[in-house]
């Protein structure tokens, strides 16, 4: 969160220093920080949104892949319900896993 903060600091001065020019403010005029902050946003939402998909793919555990079944609740000690990917026989896909499990973007938050 420190650095967080520190970053947007960092970047209002910066984008305060350099500001854009645009082609529909007169002459001489710049586009002003919170303009261009909005920008930025819009660029972390589609990056952030985008690193979901990515971080499924690239992960080995089903638990990171948001569109993939695991087990609901953090009490769930049955070894077949926390397999690897490609291991059918020990994942929630399973009929050998006992916990309850379900799938989606905020399960298990």
């Amino acid at each position: 969160a420190i650095l967080s903060a520190i970053a947007s600091l960092v970047m209002e001065k910066r984008l305060k220093k350099f500001p854009r020019s645009c082609d529909f403010l007169p002459q001489g005029h710049r586009e002003p920080f919170y303009v261009q902050k909005v920008g930025l946003d819009m660029g972390s939402v589609f990056v952030s949104v985008a690193m979901f998909f990515v971080q499924g793919v690239l992960s080995e555990r089903p638990m990171d892949a948001f569109w993939k079944d695991r087990p609901l609740g953090g009490d769930c000690n049955d070894p077949n319900c926390w397999g690897r990917v490609g291991d059918l026989e020990h994942t929630c896909a399973s009929v050998a896993c006992s916990c309850a499990c379900g799938h989606g973007i905020f399960v298990n938050w």
